[in-house]
């Protein structure tokens, strides 16, 4: 509750409708928790403020309820699109950045591609259209790209750094090992042909020219 002033003078007591206070908590000790939540994990918070990780969950949940009901994605256009482990084992979750704002698009559960269908609908739902978006990275999963083709279809498809070089550097390393049975001075060299060349030393310089030419 908060005290109101009104046009004749008279004070009266209202609670705004976006605010939402649990029991026994101010609205300034909530946004000390959504401050601190905005740069440290739940668990972290609740040290500082020395409550349970689920009081800190109840107390940020609402407002992030708010914040996806009021999200605007008119202008994102380039994001890039990627999985994350959320629990030990295997529980995923897909994650979708808006690349020129850096911020978070978009969240859902698992890593299949029907979270690629999962984001264009929530374009939708959100001021946008799956049509604006022009750039998505990802990695090189068929099922991704088929679905980026089929949901996003103005969307071209520049692969994130990350895993092209992975991708780069298996295939060197798959010739390295071919050649090695033929030749047995490639022996021992993985780590000097896919180490960065700026950061080799004379005498590692000196061995990748001689194997590379």
């Amino acid at each position: 509750m908060c005290r109101a002033r009104l046009l004749d003078g008279s004070i009266q007591l209202a609670e705004p409708d976006s605010v939402c206070q649990l029991d026994g908590f101010t609205l300034l000790f909530e946004v000390l928790a959504l401050m601190l939540a905005q740069r440290m994990s739940f668990a972290a918070v609740a040290r500082i403020v020395n409550l349970s990780w689920h009081r800190v969950h109840a107390i940020c949940s609402p407002y992030v309820e708010l914040a996806l009901a009021s999200a605007n994605l008119l202008d994102v256009s380039t994001v890039a699109i990627d999985e994350t482990s959320c629990r030990r084992g295997h529980e995923y979750l897909t994650l979708v950045a808006d690349v020129q704002t850096r911020r978070v698009a978009f969240v859902t559960a698992g890593s299949d591609a029907k979270t690629i269908e999962g984001f264009a609908a929530y374009l939708s739902q959100h001021h946008g259209a799956p049509e604006q978006v022009t750039f998505v990275s990802i990695d090189m999963s068929p099922a991704f790209i088929k679905n980026v083709e089929e949901h996003l279809p103005n969307a071209r498809l520049p692969f994130d750094r990350f895993h092209t070089v992975a991708h780069a550097s298996k295939a060197l390393d798959t010739v390295r090992r071919q050649q090695q049975k033929a030749d047995t001075e490639l022996k021992g060299m993985r780590w000097l042909l896919l180490k960065d060349t700026n950061k080799l030393n004379l005498a590692q310089l000196t061995d990748h020219g001689a194997l590379v030419g």
